[in-house]
Order: structure tokens, then C-alpha cells, then sequence
């Protein structure tokens, strides 16, 4: 699996549902903190430390941005869902949102649209804070923002 392309992760308990770019959603049978370790371990470093590092660059307690793949912008963000499940959010396919009845509809940049549990500034603050980790990132990795 190309982890990219991934727009969102939704925790089902013991299993992971997957939106991937253009595709239909995909349940994977393993708990979804299981699945973003071994994202970030395939990136040099488990969840626990992206998260750690996370919070620290961008000077937060919490809610902090998931790097698990940086040098291609694969940053997730938290977001509860409706149904009150854990959702990580890619924000690099983030097109744009939408206040809802529900909370926020989100519209990723191939189509797909997701509503999550948390309002509209939430997740202004939440994208701000993936791309100042992004910038913060692509400083320190001498790369031009």
C-alpha cells in the first residue's frame, strides 16, 4: 500500500478503516494505533516518538500532528468523527471544509468527503499547525518552503 496516498484513517476498534485516494474505503484488520506505528516505523521511528518530536517543534500539549512520512508532506491531524471514533486526517489532500450540521465536512482534493465530529476552527487550527510542522521540517531537512 502506498501510503501517500492515504486521505484518512477512521479507528474501528480492532480494526482500521483506510480512505485512500480514487478508491473505495479499505478495513484493514488491525487497530488503527497499530497501523500508524507501523506507518511511522517505516519512516525511521515509531508513533510515540513522530508524536513526541511533534509536540515539540510546534510547542503543544496536545492534539499534535502525526509526521509519519515528512519528506512527502504525509502529515495527519486528529480529528473525532461523528460517531465519536479516532480519525487522522492527511492534511496534504485537504482541499477545503465546511461548517456542518454534524460538525465539519471535509473535501479532499480527489472528491471524497468526510464529516468529522469537531468544528470548523478546529480544524483551521489543526491544518495551521501541520504546515508550520511541514515548514519547520523542510528547514531543518534544508529544503525551500
Amino acid at each position: 500500500m502506498n501510503t501517500i496516498r492515504i486521505l484518512a484513517l477512521c479507528d474501528m476498534g480492532d480494526s482500521t478503516l483506510v480512505y485512500m485516494e480514487k478508491t473505495e474505503p479499505v478495513m484493514l484488520q488491525k487497530p488503527m494505533e497499530e497501523f500508524l506505528n507501523e506507518m511511522c516505523m517505516m519512516f525511521g521511528s515509531d508513533v510515540k516518538g513522530r508524536r513526541s518530536a511533534s509536540k515539540y517543534l510546534l510547542n503543544v500539549t496536545q492534539r499534535a500532528p502525526i509526521p509519519f512520512c515528512p519528506e512527502r508532506k504525509g502529515i495527519l491531524f486528529y480529528a473525532p468523527s461523528t460517531d465519536n471514533k479516532t480519525t487522522w486526517i492527511q492534511y496534504w489532500f485537504v482541499e477545503k471544509f465546511r461548517k456542518s450540521e454534524r460538525g465539519t465536512s471535509i473535501l479532499f482534493k480527489d472528491g471524497t468527503q468526510l464529516t468529522v465530529g469537531i468544528g470548523y476552527r478546529s480544524i483551521k487550527n489543526q491544518i495551521r499547525r501541520c504546515k508550520k510542522l511541514q515548514r519547520l521540517i523542510d528547514e531543518a531537512m534544508g529544503k525551500e518552503w
